[in-house]
Formats: structure tokens, C-alpha cells, sequence
């Protein structure tokens, strides 16, 4: 962990490959920027593909209320157990053990909304842009609720997915981190049939990278 009531412990990690754990620094850097902008004390936030639940238990560790993670990979979800037992976060924390997609199409059904989300998918197989149209069409993001996008550098980030509208974009080696808001009642325009071409988009932040850092 980097910060919080929990600084200091350790995450069990998945075995194999198929799961990319998230960079210390580059977690570190993303609690940064949302602490400087957001508040996450009791705040619900939902994880999609959420590996070992780093980002998840680094919420709760930070002041967040509840969380729910998205997984479906058997290693990926038996360390993600393990965490949750050895933390005692049984309380805080629930998992659906199913594809992003089934679980996303559960959540928008019963009609639950999260203060912020977490999608860090698998690199180069369109699985964020499809996870950020879901969560738009789904209205799952609160209003003024914020989403982090964890990508390859090289992918090329949508300015704007919906009601979704990017509003930073920050690199680290190899990693791109974006930063996405909900645009108030432009989110779920798929469902609510809301013009999000009268939305005002704002040009997202960049990260200085005139000294660019080592890949991580």
C-alpha cells in the first residue's frame, strides 16, 4: 500500500502473467491527482478489472466507504480473496466474480451509482473505450463523479466517451493515466437520450514531459 490507514501492508499477487499488477509510483501519482481534486472519505467506488484489487483496497485505505471489484481471471480473483481476508475488508468490500460486461449490465440494472472508477483493462484490445461507453450508457458514474484510466502510452485517449469527458492526461515510461468527469446530466446519454454535443469540453491537462521517467 502507499497511503492511509493501511500504509505499510502488503498485497498477495496473482500468479502467471495475465494479470498487470499497477507501478507503486504510478498508483502513488494517481491518488495524488485525486486527492487534489476529489474527495474520496466515504465515497463508493467500483474497480473494473480489478486484478489483484490494489486500487480498490488503496480507495478504502484512503477514506472510501465501500468498494466493488470486477474479475473474472481464477489467479487474478484468488489473490484479490486472499487480500480481502488478510485485511479484514470483508465489510467494505464485494467482488463480482464475472465479466466486466455481465457485471456492468447487473449494476446499471439495480440502478447503483459510484462516486468514482477505476478501469485498468487489458492493453490494445479496445476493452477501455467499450468499459467507458458502458459506464456512460449505464449512468454509473455520479454527477461530477470522476473516472481513472490506466492504458498503454501509445493508445490514443477519447477526449470524450458520452457524458464522460476527459479532464487530464498524465504519462509515466510506458503508462498513460487519464482522468475522466462526468459531465452532469450528460452521463447515461445513451439511455437518456441527452445531446452531449451541447456539453462544453474543456481541454484536459498534460503532464509536463519535458523530462520524461524511466518505463516502468
Amino acid at each position: 500500500m502507499i497511503g492511509g490507514r493501511l500504509g505499510g501492508r502488503r498485497l498477495v499477487a496473482a500468479q502467471g502473467t495475465t494479470t498487470r499488477p499497477t507501478a507503486d509510483r504510478v498508483r502513488e501519482a494517481l491518488f495524488s491527482r485525486l486527492e487534489s481534486r476529489y474527495v474520496l472519505s466515504d465515497a463508493s467506488v467500483l474497480d473494473v478489472f480489478a486484478g489483484t484489487g490494489s486500487l480498490a483496497i488503496e480507495a478504502l485505505s484512503r477514506g472510501a466507504a465501500a468498494a466493488l471489484c470486477i474479475e473474472n481471471a481464477k489467479a487474478a480473483l484468488a489473490a484479490l480473496r486472499r487480500n480481502v481476508a488478510a485485511l479484514e475488508l470483508g465489510g467494505n468490500l464485494r467482488i463480482a466474480a464475472e465479466d466486466f460486461r455481465t457485471a456492468l449490465r447487473a449494476q446499471a440494472a439495480a440502478r447503483r451509482e459510484f462516486d468514482g472508477v477505476f478501469v485498468d483493462a487489458p492493453y490494445d484490445k479496445g476493452l477501455t473505450e467499450e468499459a467507458l461507453e458502458m459506464l456512460d450508457a449505464g449512468a454509473l458514474v455520479a454527477s461530477q463523479g470522476w473516472v481513472a484510466v490506466e492504458t498503454a502510452r501509445r493508445e490514443k485517449a477519447q477526449r470524450r466517451v458520452g457524458g464522460l469527458v476527459l479532464q487530464r492526461e498524465d504519462e509515466y515510461g510506458d503508462t498513460k493515466l487519464l482522468l475522466y468527469e462526468r459531465l452532469g446530466e450528460a452521463a447515461g446519454a445513451a439511455r437518456r437520450g441527452y445531446d452531449v454535443e451541447q456539453a462544453e469540453l474543456a481541454e484536459p491537462e498534460r503532464a509536463d514531459r519535458s523530462e520524461p521517467e524511466e518505463n516502468v
